[in-house]
């Protein structure tokens, strides 16, 4: 029920009935079982965006291979099953633990040398089109841990990736949602993902990728990650972007360098948490920093009551750090910072469009995983209230987001690494 404000009331959290409570907001019918399962596993675990991916993962665990191993084999199968998502032309970062230390790994996309401020002309110039392309770090940073961390031999890792490119994908509903109709005009999208008579195919249909990316992988396979950035797959790349209008030369590629960051720590309790120091740990971190206050147990979930007062506190943090996800869609700082200067953003919506990737400024992260500033936010959130309009939390606008993907793996031995990746906008 909404009161005069906007915001929707619920009566303590003692005085809630054992069952559930019903509004006009409510659905009409109970929504059915989460197809989400508790598993128990003996040796290892391997979350990807897919089973087809997951298990190629942990079969290379299973076969004497460590975390590094696992997370290059799976990232390159996800970037042919999830291609929608993620894959060679994007990029990642990756947080890692490994032999008991820490390590962040920046392989994001960047803009390319000879980029301007105003080289966008239109809005959709930097959502559509060869100038929208920024030039990828993906392949660099599969490279560069390979060198660093790597134990099998770097053909088996691109083996399983090659081979399901070769024999197709089935489209996913997020990959048929992705498509848009200018979509067709690109040879190779029309070719797998539209039909003869240019209606597109649909969720559930099997399709062959073009087959130059599954040559692309057994060029990168056969002469190592390096021959993307200066080798003769460079040349291909660059007469390829040529032709679609992109601004991406092979001096771009060559001059393509990774950034190791050292990880953020942040106590919580007894424990520690170690988080990128870019990209969304800072929010990630900023979250824990509202949650910690509430010193949440086991306790706090023991009755209906506390159940769904601790959801709630969850909920709102959530959406102090997210409730507007600005997402970086291929969009430049001077964009990023015109929006800012023209939107009178509170809270961490101001702190989240602010970190930008490359150079987050260490003030500003400090005062996100601060206690103090964790109370000030945490004290905004009221055990009995939450509001529908996103001003209450700081929010403006919105830009939606077109592909991302996560892994999660951990190894036998206790080494882990959990990555995001994306290639923004397909």
């Amino acid at each position: 029920m909404a009161d005069h404000d906007g915001a929707y009331v619920h009566r303590p959290a003692e005085t809630f009935p054992t069952g559930p409570v019903i509004s006009a907001d409510d659905p009409k019918s109970p929504f059915p079982p989460s197809e989400s399962m508790l598993h128990r596993y003996n040796r290892h675990a391997v979350v990807a965006d897919s089973k087809q991916c997951s298990k190629v993962g942990s079969d290379i665990l299973s076969n004497g291979g460590n975390v590094i191993d696992a997370a290059i084999a799976t990232m390159f199968c996800s970037g042919i099953v999830s291609v929608d998502s993620m894959g060679i032309g994007g990029g990642f970062i990756m947080n890692i633990y490994k032999d008991n230390k820490f390590y962040t790994l920046n392989s994001k996309e960047l803009a390319p040398l000879s980029a301007t401020k105003n080289m966008f002309k239109t809005p959709s110039d930097y959502d559509i089109g060869g100038m929208s392309i920024a030039v990828p770090g993906e392949v660099k940073g599969y490279w560069e841990l390979y060198k660093k961390f790597g134990s099998l031999p770097w053909k088996s890792l691109i083996e399983p990736a090659k081979n399901i490119c070769e024999e197709g994908i089935t489209i996913k509903d997020h990959m048929y949602n992705s498509l848009e109709s200018h979509h067709y005009d690109d040879q190779h999208l029309r070719n797998t993902f539209f039909n003869i008579s240019g209606g597109q195919r649909f969720t559930g249909e099997r399709v062959k990728l073009a087959p130059e990316l599954c040559k692309t992988l057994r060029i990168i396979a056969s002469n190592g990650g390096d021959d993307f950035y200066n080798g003769h797959l460079a040349e291909l790349i660059e007469a390829d972007l040529r032709d679609i209008g992109s601004i991406i030369t092979k001096k771009d590629l060559q001059s393509y360098k990774v950034r190791w960051e050292e990880t953020l720590s942040m106590p919580i309790g007894s424990n520690t948490v170690h988080l990128t120091p870019s990209a969304g740990g800072p929010l990630v971190g900023f979250i824990l920093n509202i949650l910690r206050g509430y010193n949440l147990t086991t306790k706090s979930i023991q009755s209906e009551g506390d159940l769904i007062r601790t959801h709630h506190r969850i909920i709102e943090s959530y959406k102090y750090g997210f409730f507007v996800m600005i997402v970086y869609v291929v969009i430049l700082k001077q964009i990023l910072k015109l929006i800012l200067t023209h939107f009178r953003l509170i809270d961490i919506l101001r702190y989240r469009t602010q970190l930008e990737d490359s150079d987050a400024p260490s003030p500003l992260i400090r005062k996100m995983l601060s206690p103090v500033f964790g109370h000030e936010i945490r004290a905004k959130i009221n055990d009995f209230k939450t509001y529908t309009d996103p001003k209450h939390y700081g929010g403006n606008f919105i830009i939606i987001d077109e592909g991302t993907s996560h892994i999660s793996i951990l190894a036998p031995n206790g080494d882990a690494i959990s990555v995001t990746a994306s290639i923004n906008s397909l």
